[in-house]
């Protein structure tokens, strides 16, 4: 028994909103957005990064600890322990986790063991038929009516297919059907016995057929052969023709004898101006390398005489001593102004000074301290401001007098440089004169011999042509000869051969008149196949077509007996699913008077305990078909009657009432939670409510309930026995953290 005493706004309901967060990851207020994740974390006095809650609490012999943090970013997370060791660690797995230990869910939870503050008499101010579905589902009987009603949709559903398969078989008429099938099955069988005899016929006309176009085939062959050589023959003849005519051109030219020696002897001396040509070659590539050399190197220094002249040109009127002189000159101008002009600067800063000393209205002059009068003060003072005043004139006037001289000197000291540099330059083109003079001779020698060279090369070039026109003659005549040899050789073959052709084409005796026999016995034996494979054909075809009509007539023969039987099993299923209906009904009835029954025995021996007047002896929940009414036993006119507790109770004896049957579901529905939460039962309830309250709280309700957590600012509720009380304490005006102190 555990009870949380303090003032409003202490945080005693916010440790009963955080036994059900660690629990199910939600609390009344969050679950119906009354507040937002975030404000869950504290922020007053300072705003704190994270919040956590842990959770210890035993089933049976083991001990479960689930812990639960977020964070400011808005991140979850969740850890479920089972005796030291880690279950679950993501949120939702957490939740069902805890959801099946308990054998419980949050919304039972926050509607039978959970009463939030003014929320014990929930169940009272919903509608009926909201309160109906919301008990059944704590009850778990909402599932049977699903069940009902997804049946009877079931048994509705399979009515229709029956009805709709006996229509269909009404405009069946299974005996035309069965006829049908036996005509075909007679046909098919007669049009088979005839096409297994045309196909006997048909291999026997095959095999004469083939007989008689192999034999026709070997006459045409030899045929063919015969024709064939008789073609060769006269192919070889004019072979010969043409090689006798090819020999007696090659005669009419005339061959000599000694032609091959000439040929060799002229294929040597080519073979030595070849030679001799890669050898002037040679000569001729290297004289044209070095004449391009000598030219390149002639053009490089006549390229320098014309910069040399160009650099002459340039120094003409430009002396270089006089030059340096002006620097030197100009130079000294410009220190004198620079030595000037820090005079006046020198001046100008004494004098300053002076005006400093007589504007301070002193009796003495500065200088030689002799007394001065105010008007002589003044009249020094402007004389001297005047003074200044014309110095830094000129010192503005010298300033820039010495800018346009520097100027002047850069000017001539950048001539005088280039003065210098150009007459640097000019000493090192000494010679160029005498030297373009030398490489001028050198080319011209060395470009006659180039060209002497060019001439042998191109000389030695003719010799070898004609040389090789030569050869190409005496190899022309050479292969004349050679052919010559070959044709008459060629000519004695062909000879031969064709003797031996006409001998073996004399051998063959064949004529195109049995040919033509052959061809018209083939031709015949070919017509009555055709008829008899016609036939077999178009039998073929017909003994589909029946097969066909066949199988789809014993389809839907059979599609009759399947539809037959599927009615049947449905009407089966019908049976089946009425009689599981009704179960359903019954077992819905039984166990709602039941769990009904088991929680008015509750109710008969807590009410007592808990109301402290006679008025109302006996409470119970009573089932109705469409709601759940909490009665009390009312005594009226001596005699007792049940009546509805809303049309006779004040708010405290609702209160009480509430009470009761919240701690009635709580233990009838949550076995393995056998806790009690509740937020200030004592609203609305008198002193003496509030003092059976506490003998119920220390005597009765221990008996049945493991764990109650009791919020309030009734300090009469200290007086619970055995009960742990914590006091709530916090400064709410500095807005500082609660202190809970166990009393």
């Amino acid at each position: 028994m555990n009870v949380l005493i303090g003032v409003m706004g202490a945080g005693k309901s916010s440790v009963m909103d955080a036994i059900s967060f660690g629990l199910f990851g939600t609390f009344p207020a969050l679950s119906h957005k009354r507040v937002k994740l975030d404000n869950l974390i504290k922020n007053r006095p300072s705003r704190e990064k994270s919040a956590e809650v842990r959770i210890s609490f035993q089933v049976g012999h083991d001990r479960y600890t689930v812990t639960r943090a977020l964070t400011d970013s808005g991140s979850t997370t969740a850890k479920l322990e089972k005796n030291g060791s880690y279950l679950q660690a993501q949120p939702i797995r957490v939740n069902e986790e805890i959801s099946s230990i308990l054998k419980l869910d949050y919304d039972t939870f926050s509607r039978a063991v959970y009463s939030e503050q003014n929320g014990l008499d929930y169940f009272l101010n919903i509608a009926k038929s909201e309160r109906k579905k919301q008990i059944d589902n704590m009850l778990g009987l909402d599932q049977f009516a699903t069940a009902e009603e997804n049946c009877t949709s079931l048994i509705n559903s399979i009515k229709s297919m029956v009805s709709d398969s006996e229509s269909l078989l009404g405009k069946m008429d299974t005996d035309s059907l069965r006829k049908s099938l036996e005509k075909a099955s007679l046909e098919r069988k007669k049009v088979n016995d005839e096409q297994e005899e045309l196909q006997k016929r048909e291999k026997k006309e095959k095999e004469k057929i083939n007989e008689i176009k192999s034999l026709l085939e070997k006459q045409k062959g030899l045929y063919s052969k015969r024709e064939a050589i008789a073609k060769e023959i006269v192919d070889i003849k004019s072979r010969i023709k043409t090689l006798g005519d090819e020999i007696e051109k090659i005669q009419k030219l005339g061959i000599r004898h000694n032609v091959a020696s000439e040929y060799d002897e002229k294929v040597a001396t080519e073979k030595e101006l070849v030679k001799k040509l890669g050898e002037l070659k040679k000569i001729e590539r290297e004289s044209t390398k070095q004449l391009a050399d000598m030219q390149a190197l002639h053009e490089q220094t006549k390229k320098r005489i014309l910069d040399r002249n160009k650099k002459i040109e340039e120094l003409k009127g430009r002396d270089e001593g006089s030059l340096g002189r002006k620097v030197e000159e100009e130079t000294r101008l410009l220190n004198a102004i620079f030595g000037e002009e820090s005079a006046n600067k020198s001046k100008i800063s004494d004098i300053q000074e002076w005006i400093k000393e007589l504007g301070k209205h002193i009796s003495k002059c500065p200088i030689c301290e002799r007394e001065l009068d105010e008007e002589s003060r003044k009249r020094l003072f402007e004389s001297k401001s005047e003074l200044v005043k014309k110095l830094e004139e000129e010192t503005r006037r010298l300033h820039k007098s010495a800018e346009e001289k520097g100027e002047l000197i850069k000017r001539l000291t950048n001539e005088y440089n280039s003065v210098l540099l150009l007459s640097k330059q000019l000493n090192e083109y000494s010679g160029l004169d005498e030297m373009e003079k030398e490489q001028n001779a050198k080319l011209l020698s060395k470009k006659k011999e180039h060209e002497s060279n060019v001439e042998s090369y191109e000389k030695c070039q003719k010799d070898h042509d004609s040389i090789i026109v030569i050869i190409q003659k005496l190899k022309l005549e050479m292969d004349s000869a050679k052919r010559k040899e070959e044709y008459e050789s060629d000519v004695k073959k062909y000879s031969n051969m064709v003797e031996q052709k006409i001998k073996e084409h004399d051998s063959i005796e064949i004529d195109q008149k049995g040919i033509d026999a052959l061809q018209e016995s083939f031709a015949r034996q070919s017509a009555v196949l055709s008829d008899i494979s016609s036939n077999i054909s178009s039998n073929t075809k017909y003994i589909i077509n029946v097969d066909s009509q066949i199988s789809d007539l014993v389809k839907q023969i059979d599609n009759i007996k399947s539809l037959e039987q599927r009615m049947e099993q449905r009407r089966a299923y019908v049976s089946n699913l009425n009689k599981f209906k009704s179960a359903l009904v019954e077992t819905e009835v039984f166990l709602r008077n039941r769990l009904v029954q088991s929680i008015n025995n509750l109710l008969q021996s807590i009410w007592p305990e808990i109301y402290p007047y006679s008025d109302y002896s006996r409470l119970r929940l009573s089932a109705k078909p469409d709601d759940y009414s909490l009665e009390a036993d009312v005594g009226l006119n001596g005699s007792d009657e049940w009546i509805q507790i809303d049309a006779v109770a004040s708010g405290g004896e609702r209160n009480i009432a509430c009470l009761a049957m919240r701690i009635s579901l709580a233990m009838v529905i949550v076995p393995n939670l056998r806790w009690l939460i509740l937020d200030e039962p004592t609203h609305n309830v008198d002193s003496n409510g509030i003092s059976k309250l506490i003998s119920v709280l220390s005597d009765s309700l221990p008996k049945v309930v493991d764990q109650v957590f009791i919020i309030t600012h009734d300090e009469n509720l200290k007086q619970i026995s055995e009960a742990k009380v914590y006091q709530f304490d916090r400064d709410k005006n500095s807005g500082g953290s609660t202190i809970a102190n166990e009393l």
